[in-house]
């Protein structure tokens, strides 16, 4: 969400710094995990391994190698029935 917001404002001439998109892209997620999944995202224990994380994916969507990663997890980790 926090690159969306950066790059959603340098694409639309919205005003503001890209610290303070990128706080807007950030809070709203955090919000929910707050407020209605009542739990504590991992992003604050974890800052590095959070960014580690969302850099592998997206270079795996940058170079079309996404689908197959979502079923290797799909298959590791099933969804509950």
């Amino acid at each position: 969400m926090v690159l969306g917001s950066l790059g959603r404002g340098r694409a639309g001439g919205a005003v503001g710094t890209p610290f303070s998109r990128s706080c807007s892209g950030t809070a709203r997620p955090w919000i929910g995990h707050f407020f209605f999944e009542k739990n504590r995202p991992a992003t604050f224990t974890y800052p590095l391994w959070s960014l580690r994380g969302d850099l592998r994916m997206y270079v795996l969507m940058l170079t079309g190698r996404m689908a197959p990663e979502v079923d290797r997890a799909l298959q590791a980790y099933p969804p509950h029935a």
